[in-house]
């Protein structure tokens, strides 16, 4: 449960907006919450399965009663008042803990833990992740974990959502200042868990295995495999290099899940990848090498995102701990190459 200081306290708000002689309903509460999350009464009626006027009555009605104005429509949606963006945390916090109270007291109260996570595919998130789950979660205890590796703009759409606790995103530095528009649009906050060159990784026995720096054009003859969402030029040129030596090489292989890329690049011959880091222990197992290419000359930020109205506490432990795990990570990856 999320009490701020500076605001009033948590049960003396509850029994304000609660009161006899108000009307407040959980369920306006929820509409403000998934209004909030949308950025829109339209989408958000979509969500819900209601009707959109029954929703902006619903709004009104509780604008009227608080006499306080939640959401600033504008032409492209709704936007979130300084009261309202107060009013949200309060309200998320109330829906919280009534979900709370509806675990401890059903008939099945066994603690489920329920996550949710939609991430760019990287093979050291999915590590930090799997870390994270086995220091917190108990062995034998219930489970119910949701793991989707997506492209970003799929990321941003699910956390703001709520089809997603917690997103992780990957995105060109010199893009960070539109993102963070709009992320902020949609209510959702941000976090660089880190910043890093794509480098080249193939089986210790690739020819190229004696550069410590890949001449990119020694890269020609030799097939690459590519994330399918990264297929457009434009794409790689903008996580690579956007210079016009950057071109799509004529032996060329588009996957679209990490499992079915690893398998490639043990048994295509002399194939590779551009990739973010990798830990030292996954490279070994594979039996591969990460090597650099100065010809990567843009830099990529790979960023946690959640929706500003958030306090699952789980959202909490993970970021803390993915943000430990990759300082460890980076660590390592600067001893090994000294």
């Amino acid at each position: 449960m999320l009490l701020l200081s500076g605001y009033m306290n948590f049960e003396s708000y509850v029994v304000m907006i609660f009161r006899k002689e108000k009307q407040m309903t959980l369920q306006q509460l929820q509409y403000v919450l998934t209004i909030a999350q949308e950025g829109s009464i339209t989408k958000a009626a979509h969500v819900l399965y209601k009707s959109q006027p029954n929703i902006s009555n619903a709004i009104h009605e509780l604008e009227e009663e608080l006499q306080i104005q939640i959401f600033k429509r504008t032409p492209n949606g709704v936007l979130l008042t300084p009261e309202g963006e107060e009013f949200l945390i309060q309200a998320d916090a109330i829906i919280e803990q009534v979900n709370s109270l509806k675990k401890k007291y059903s008939p099945d109260n066994s603690e489920t833990f329920r996550f949710r996570i939609s991430i760019s595919r990287s093979s050291y998130i999915v590590r930090g992740i799997s870390e994270w789950l086995n220091h917190t979660v108990d062995s034998g205890a219930p489970l119910d974990l949701h793991i989707l590796e997506t492209n970003t703009n799929r990321v941003i759409e699910n956390v703001s959502s709520g089809h997603a606790d917690l997103g992780i995103i990957r995105i060109p530095s010199e893009q960070s200042d539109s993102y963070k528009t709009l992320l902020k649009s949609k209510n959702i906050s941000m976090q660089i868990l880190m910043e890093f060159p794509l480098r080249i990784v193939f089986k210790k026995d690739h020819p190229l295995s004696r550069y410590q720096d890949i001449p990119y054009e020694k890269l020609e003859p030799y097939t690459e495999i590519i994330h399918g969402d990264d297929r457009v030029l434009a794409i790689q040129k903008s996580q690579i290099n956007p210079g016009p030596d950057m071109k799509h090489k004529k032996r060329k292989i588009y996957v679209y899940d990490r499992g079915s890329q690893i398998n490639l690049l043990e048994n295509i011959k002399d194939s590779y990848m551009w990739v973010s880091p990798i830990p030292l222990d996954m490279l070994n197992d594979y039996d591969m090498v990460l090597k650099d290419c100065s010809f990567a000359t843009i830099k990529n930020q790979d960023i946690l995102i959640y929706r500003s109205s958030q306090n699952h506490a789980l959202v909490k432990e993970c970021r803390e701990y993915l943000t430990k795990y990759v300082k460890e990570l980076l660590k390592s990856i600067e001893t090994r190459e000294k």
